[in-house]
């Protein structure tokens, strides 16, 4: 066993009288990826925090390679070897690669390197351990993949032989991820110590060497890596009969609420056609970048289409705005929560009934008891935990922001729900309740339209799926059940010709 590098004894801490992290013991070991799991508000983010220097424990003591410490900021944690990489990078977009690199270092002759000297610490850096990035580009024009690789390189600048990383791959598609997940790998063989915090439980059985799981502040579990099924029994403390709930196929007669026919955008898709039957779910499989966002916000009047029809409930439709999308019964749940669905400083309540404000005002005037009915009437119905629906949304976690887009959704009473990366971002136990959620949207003969970067969330919910590859539809699989293998090489193959096709 590699000698153990980091040793955390009796760890607690509270934040505004909640206990975060209670008697928590963790033994990091030189050399390894170090896996922290666990729902959210498990106080796996705190316990990577404490350990980078951002938090300071209430109690207990922690120990690098057997001296005791008392981290007071990150600094202090940088110079014990520890550096932390947040969910967000924290780089300068309009310096460079190499300017990020080595920001905050002094060093040379006079305490400063000059530009040259700079430039050529950064080129040793990326051929030292091969990443494919010009030092000369500006970070705001890099992919958030590529301005990852410059965090690390920010760490290994500073002489950082353990990297705490937060959800590193929440902002990266499939083919990013797996790029990331190699350099962990290869940062691991090299000596780096890795402690990875993440929800995606195939990162964690593919690239942990040891794994620790919490579950309401306490070690629950902490040993060599387990399968899939036991992980998420230990994260929730019970075992799950199936990942996803049982598929209520659609009538057979059931009507078509929405048909979409050659719809193209100028830049993001073309030449899209299908069409949804009520209570049935129609998935979008492909890779970010692929249109499928795009195709979405056209039809939810969020994006003009170019040209194409989008007809709805036999009406011909064309949105101008996402309220006349919603006034003709489609209604969408954008990928990213906090910049595209919720004011974060607002109450869950005003979230929750924005898509009805005009039905509960009068002379401009809204009707707060009745506000009040809905809101709660729909945050019981999708299950949103927040101790009052007055709290700002910001205070609750990325699994209950979620359903409260949710429950948004069914106040709405649409006919089209779109659903836009349903699960991106929150804990094993919000997905299982979400995922639950969609199919009971379903079987209530909504028909839904999903998008999700997960192959199999969108194989688990869907009856059918359509595969986009450059804002075009190549591949069509007909459910209930889909081959795994066969969807995962249509979204990954060479996008065709139009004449190939």
């Amino acid at each position: 066993m590699p000698p153990i590098q980091v040793k955390v004894v009796g760890l607690s801490k509270s934040f505004a009288g909640h206990r975060a992290l209670i008697d928590v013991d963790l033994r990091i070991r030189r050399g390894t990826v170090h896996c922290l799991i666990g729902e959210n508000g498990a106080g796996k983010s705190t316990l990577g925090r404490i350990l980078a220097g951002v938090h300071r424990p209430d109690s207990g003591k922690i120990e690098i390679s057997g001296k005791s410490v008392a981290f007071r900021s990150p600094a202090d944690a940088l110079a014990s070897g520890i550096t932390g990489m947040a969910q967000e990078v924290a780089l300068v977009p309009r310096m460079t690669v190499a300017d990020n690199v080595l920001l905050g270092l002094n060093r040379g002759r006079v305490g400063f390197l000059s530009r040259s000297e700079q430039r050529s610490e950064v080129v040793i850096l990326l051929k030292d351990y091969g990443f494919d990035l010009n030092p000369d580009s500006l970070v705001g024009d890099l992919s958030i993949a590529d301005q990852q690789k410059v965090e690390i390189l920010k760490a290994l600048a500073r002489g950082s032989d353990l990297i705490v990383m937060d959800e590193p791959t929440a902002s990266l598609g499939d083919r990013d991820a797996g790029v990331l997940m190699e350099i962990v790998r290869a940062l691991r063989d090299r000596g780096t110590t890795i402690v990875y915090i993440s929800h995606h439980l195939e990162e964690i059985v593919a690239i942990a060497d040891w794994v620790t799981v919490l579950r309401d502040g306490r070690v629950v579990y902490d040993g060599s890596t387990l399968s899939k099924i036991q992980l998420v029994t230990h994260m929730l403390g019970r075992t799950l009969e199936s990942s996803f709930p049982a598929k209520k196929l659609p009538a057979a007669d059931a009507p078509i609420v929405i048909e979409v026919e050659s719809l193209s955008s100028e830049t993001s898709f073309r030449g899209i056609s299908l069409n949804v039957r009520a209570g049935e779910i129609v998935g979008l499989a492909g890779l970010v970048g692929s249109g499928r966002s795009e195709f979405a916000r056209a039809i939810a009047g969020v994006d003009r289409p170019s040209s194409g029809v989008i007809i709805v409930g036999g009406v011909t439709r064309k949105f101008g705005s996402p309220s006349a999308a919603m006034r003709a019964g489609v209604h969408l749940i954008p990928e990213d929560r906090k910049s595209q669905g919720l004011i974060l400083a607002r109450p869950v309540r005003e979230n929750i009934t924005y898509a009805v404000v005009r039905q509960l005002s009068r002379l401009g005037i809204i009707s707060q008891l009745r506000e009040k009915a809905l809101s709660t009437e729909a945050a019981e119905r999708t299950d949103v935990r927040a101790t009052s629906i007055e709290d700002p949304v910001w205070a609750l976690s990325g699994g209950n922001q979620q359903k409260v887009m949710f429950a948004r959704g069914t106040l709405a009473r649409p006919s089209v729900l779109i659903i836009d990366e349903p699960t991106k971002g929150v804990d094993i136990g919000a997905k299982f309740a979400i995922h639950r959620l969609v199919a009971e949207l379903a079987a209530s003969g909504i028909a839904i339209i999903l998008i999700s970067s997960e192959h199999e969330e969108v194989m688990g919910l869907a009856h059918r799926i359509f595969v986009l590859r450059e804002g075009m539809v190549v591949e069509e699989f007909q459910g209930p059940d889909f081959p795994a293998e066969q969807l995962t090489l249509a979204v990954l193959a060479e996008a065709p010709t139009q004449t190939e096709r």
